[in-house]
């Protein structure tokens, strides 16, 4: 059955064990979580990274104000999951943006629409679309389009990239939050911890045709699509982002590492570099790093901006 971390106490999640297969095969086959314990990590992940990112989101607003003058703005959220980064994107944002998520799950959807705050109602909205082809938007037809902790997980990523940037109108801004999962660090830990996030990661994703070292490609993804499109003189620029215990309570961090341990199974099948139980052990050491006191844990990301010209 269930079972939750004993390391620490706040909001322990929820994990899998080999017991729940006939429960939710259709979650263990694919290493995802239920949608409580999948609300639960992307919230956790969303209260560690929104005080670092929204100053970036911030300092597009006066572009945006001058791009959108006496008409209502608009901005895509693709990949919105359970919709609480589009909600906080319409805060940011103001009354006269319009934000819509977009997720391919329709659970996803649903339950982002029926979890949408009463005031943001009439400027907030959630559909179903896919990020290879947004084909109910014209090119050069959003304001903004923001994308995050999706790419690394997708095949032919670089095909999204240059879908995000063609629906942007000219003067318009594309935000890519991306994770870097080889730069993540674990210190003190063992050999198998430290390589965990080295190697065993990155190679997992890259087998499911994903890509764990992201953050450090994205760049050349945004350029590459900007040149495919034949945009003259895009503005890429790029801005790390640690989570780390520095500047994130350790609760916070090792809650972010306790969700992530669900997909031990899903990377240990795409793997010959550790077992099972060698990524659940290296997972449960670099909870334990995150929350000692002595201990430093670092989850490094990349926000790459494209600006294009007016």
């Amino acid at each position: 059955g269930r079972r939750g971390l004993t390391f620490f106490n706040v909001s322990p999640p929820l994990l899998f064990s080999s017991a729940m297969a006939e429960e939710a095969p259709e979650y263990v086959q694919v290493g995802l979580q239920t949608d409580e314990e999948l609300k639960d990590m992307l919230e956790w992940q969303l209260q560690a990274t929104w005080p670092k990112e929204s100053p970036i989101l911030e300092s597009y607003v006066p572009e945006l104000v001058q791009l959108t003058a006496g008409r209502r703005g608009l901005a895509l959220d693709v990949g919105c999951g359970k919709g609480a980064f589009a909600g906080k994107l319409a805060r940011l944002l103001g009354p006269e943006f319009d934000v819509r998520g977009i997720d391919l799950e329709t659970r996803n959807v649903k339950q982002a629409t029926q979890e949408r705050p009463e005031d943001l109602t009439d400027r907030l909205s959630f559909e179903e679309g896919n990020a290879y082809g947004l084909t109910a938007y014209a090119d050069g037809s959003v304001d903004l389009v923001t994308c995050r902790s999706m790419l690394y997980s997708l095949p032919e990523a670089d095909k999204v990239v240059q879908e995000l940037v063609r629906v942007v109108r000219p003067g318009g801004i594309v935000h890519f939050f991306c994770e870097d999962y080889e730069a993540c660090t674990v210190y003190p830990a063992s050999e198998g911890a430290a390589r965990l996030w080295r190697e065993v990661v990155c190679d997992a994703w890259q087998t499911m045709g994903g890509n764990g070292r992201m953050g450090r490609s994205i760049y050349t993804h945004a350029y590459r699509a900007c040149k495919a499109l034949a945009v003259e003189r895009p503005n890429i620029s790029t801005t790390l982002v640690p989570i780390d215990t520095n500047n994130t309570p350790r609760e916070w961090l090792g809650n972010i590492l306790g969700s992530w341990r669900v997909y031990a199974g899903l990377l240990a099948q795409n793997t010959k570099l550790m077992t099972e139980s060698e990524l659940a052990a290296a997972l449960d050491e670099s909870i334990r790093v995150a929350l000692d006191p002595e201990g430093h844990m670092c989850w490094l990301n990349t926000v790459c901006t494209v600006r294009k010209p007016a």
